[in-house]
């Protein structure tokens, strides 16, 4: 724990000041509550005399009373202004650390985890974590403060009386020690089980139409019943353990009082100590009682925010992905060579791709084609390094790729695959995702994508935002879109992936048309399912379990009558 919160505490440095000021109110807040019990002393000792008058007007000891409640409430008010503010500051930038973090995460690391375990990541572990600052340096830092304070004042009255107290407090720390450990293990549980939680809402917000149509929501809502019943036992089980702390601190401090006051009565009765005396001492004594609870509950909340300050670790630590190159050229010619390039993926029986070679020129078009899961797509995302290859050599223009820059690398392609993803933005911004906004050139690209006709007709034009993963287009037009995104990046490597897929068949000559133009001057990898829209390809290789199998142009390929032609008879 001591070192993830020493981790956690170099988010703080930056707001130190600010820090500093909340510490010196709360020391402040803490060093009035021993002046109420040393007002108590004053006013039994020295507020009234034997004959029942007062030695003091009437209106000091109210006035007393009110002025030491009010600073106690301003100085707590206003530390719990300036920390909030530091908590709120501390979980934005463990927010934007996760993030950028996740954006160049390695590809292999996000496949293992969930999307419902690193938005909770991100979003509420980073509040789980500033409560537990809150709790350290607001509520703990406060009580720490005050229960010193208290013992200070109590060692000033009597400190005797006052080490007897301290014997016990071993005892506590041993009980909080034993209890937070089973709290740690618990907490982790009801964290995995938020995950599960999430995962399943997850799922079917993405897969809603198939459970409607698999007619499979009671399936959905027993699944979801047995993940909520999980949490919630999990959750119970926090509860109690971090509960059991407040009852031993308790149970254990009434002892401690019980003893403290048979001394504290013996003594008054041998007149060691005065009737203000005593009830100063008792008063201070049963003071302590609410802030050492605290503490202790304290404990337990930072058992939570150990588990959460973990994860939140955890991701800010995963691993980039590997850039080691340094070629960096504005433009690539574009040719494009893959020798002997094997890739397996984990737990598969066989390898998706099984020593594949095949040369690209610059400025030449390649279609793959074959049946699903023969290694088209597989192969094409090695190129941008998604996917790294197990064995092999790929290059551009006789640079291999680990010699590549990697954001040079990837300025140099651009895709259209058959899984197209918008954003909750503007047309315009999706259109120039990643480059500088030119509404002019944007403008173009929609219109070589035979959409400009349609952004036009919307309300707010090319402004129009399309909402989540751009559902208010219809699927050819998604397509088409995500096509004027490639048009606009102007990329000297274009790789289509079923980039026609979705489109009827009047829109997909029209494309094809604008296909042909963009493909101009441009080295371009075509992955096909549809056969016929690659008639015009200067070559044509036909895989099948990650090996090529076929290669030669359209005409060369049906003359061979083998693989290819099989293909083609199935789709005619």
């Amino acid at each position: 724990m001591l070192r993830i919160y020493l981790r956690f505490s170099a988010y703080f440095r930056p707001h130190r000041r600010m820090l500093g000021l909340g510490m010196v109110l709360l020391l402040l807040a803490a060093l009035v509550e021993p002046l109420i019990p040393a007002l108590m002393k004053q006013l039994l000792d020295h507020g009234v005399v034997q004959s029942g008058q007062s030695a003091w007007p009437w209106w000091v000891v109210p006035l007393a009373v009110i002025a030491l409640f009010s600073a106690r409430a301003l100085f707590s008010f206003s530390s719990n202004l300036a920390l909030s503010s530091v908590a709120g500051k501390v979980v934005a930038t463990l927010r934007r650390d996760m993030f950028a973090r996740m954006v160049v995460a390695d590809s292999r690391w996000l496949a293992k985890e969930s999307t419902s375990s690193l938005i909770n990541t991100l979003g509420t572990e980073a509040s789980v974590a500033a409560d537990s600052f809150r709790i350290v340096f607001q509520g703990a830092g406060r009580d720490l403060l005050t229960v010193l304070a208290l013992l200070g004042y109590l060692f000033w009255m009597n400190w005797g009386l006052t080490l007897i107290t301290l014997t016990l407090l071993p005892m506590i720390a041993l009980v909080i020690r034993v209890v937070g450990q089973r709290l740690q293990r618990v907490v982790q549980q009801q964290q995995q089980a938020v995950d599960e939680v999430n995962y399943v809402i997850e799922e079917n917000v993405l897969a809603n139409r198939m459970v409607k149509l698999h007619l499979a929501q009671h399936q959905q809502v027993s699944r979801f019943r047995n993940a909520t019943e999980y949490l919630r036992g999990r959750q119970m089980r926090a509860l109690a353990a971090a509960g059991a702390m407040t009852p031993i601190t308790q149970i254990t401090a009434s002892f401690a009082v019980a003893v403290i006051l048979s001394i504290a009565l013996s003594q008054a009765q041998g007149g060691e100590l005065t009737v203000g005396g005593f009830a100063a001492y008792i008063t201070a004594m049963l003071m302590l009682i609410n802030p050492a609870k605290s503490l202790s509950d304290a404990y337990a909340n930072l058992q939570r925010g150990r588990v959460a300050l973990e994860r939140i670790f955890r991701m800010i630590d995963c691993p980039e992905e590997e850039n080691l190159g340094s070629y960096a050229p504005n433009r690539a010619v574009g040719a494009v060579q893959f020798k002997e390039v094997s890739k397996t993926y984990p737990e598969a029986g066989a390898p998706a791709l099984n020593r594949v070679s095949l040369s690209v020129a610059a400025h030449s078009v390649v279609a793959l084609v074959g049946a699903s899961g023969s290694g088209k797509t597989t192969l094409v995302q090695t190129l941008p390094r998604f996917l790294l290859a197990d064995s092999g050599e790929i290059s551009i223009d006789q640079v291999q790729l680990q010699d590549w820059e990697l954001g040079a690398l990837r300025r140099q392609i651009a895709m259209v695959s058959q899984d197209i993803t918008l954003f909750n933005d503007s047309l315009l911004a999706n259109v120039c995702l990643g480059e500088t906004v030119d509404e002019t050139r944007a403008v173009q690209a929609l219109e070589d994508a035979y959409l400009l006709d349609h952004v036009l007709s919307l309300p707010q034009g090319i402004h129009t935002v399309i909402g989540h993963d751009g559902r208010q287009l219809s699927g050819g037009q998604r397509q088409r879109l995500a096509l004027a995104r490639a048009l606009y990046k102007d990329a000297p490597i274009l790789i289509l992936d079923e980039a026609t897929s979705a489109l009827d068949s009047e829109s997909e000559q029209k494309v094809q048309l604008a296909l042909e133009r963009l493909m101009q001057g441009r080295t371009t990898i075509i992955v096909a399912h549809r056969l016929s829209t690659i008639r015009k390809a200067d070559r044509i290789y036909v895989m099948d379990r990650g090996e090529i199998v076929e290669q030669g142009n359209y005409a060369e390929l049906i003359a061979k009558d083998g693989s290819f032609a099989r293909l083609i008879r199935q789709q005619t």
